[in-house]
């Protein structure tokens, strides 16, 4: 099957700008360029997107798949290799996991000032304790 980068793109669901990136990034190639530099792909181009995507939506980065990718490409596929690149990937994401819920409790937190505290009403304690924050930053130690 010879497909053109439209015809992949609607097969794979994403727009043309997205396998246009991917060619920048190296992760793919078209099989063949024809009259007037048109990309030409085949079914090994479907598959080798959908594998990006797949790899994508399970975390990993561009520079992860190209990776990802070369191990594929190897006879002997590496566990050690793939599992020290998903433990750094997990890593990363608990991290911003973390972030997340900590931003979410400051939230709560200041909504159930504002809530509880009809001072609140005329003057928010919320703005004014980030303010003291901010002078207490600028103080030197």
């Amino acid at each position: 099957m010879r497909l053109t980068i439209g015809q992949l793109a609607s097969v794979a669901g994403v727009p043309t700008s997205t396998i246009r990136y991917y060619e920048r990034q190296g992760v793919l190639r078209p099989v063949a360029r024809g009259r007037h530099q048109y990309r030409y792909y085949d079914d090994t181009s479907v598959e080798r997107l959908g594998l990006i995507r797949a790899a994508q939506r399970s975390g990993f980065t561009l520079d992860d798949i190209k990776v990802l990718l070369k191990m594929l490409r190897g006879k002997q596929r590496d566990c050690g290799q793939f599992t020290e690149l998903a433990d750094r990937r997990l890593a990363e994401v608990e991290q911003v996991l973390a972030d997340v819920t900590r931003v979410r409790d400051a939230l709560a937190d200041a909504l159930q000032t504002c809530v509880r505290e009809p001072a609140c009403q005329m003057s928010c304690l919320v703005l004014e304790e980030f303010e003291a924050e901010a002078s207490a930053a600028r103080e030197p130690t």
